[in-house]
């Protein structure tokens, strides 16, 4: 994401305990989770990727 100019927080739900009650109210699982507004993406794949970002 940094590569692409997408600005962005990182959280470590194992360290942080406010990230990971939030990471479980979204219901997360996996990584890479991502957040955008109301959208999720759980996992990687290039197309789900470019579709969430556009």
């Amino acid at each position: 994401m940094r590569r692409n100019g997408i600005a962005y927080v990182e959280y470590d739900i194992e360290k942080d305990g406010a990230a990971r009650a939030e990471y479980l109210r979204y219901k997360g699982r996996g990584v890479p989770f991502l957040v955008m507004g109301d959208e999720t993406l759980r996992g990687y794949t290039l197309k789900r990727y470019n579709r969430f970002f556009k």
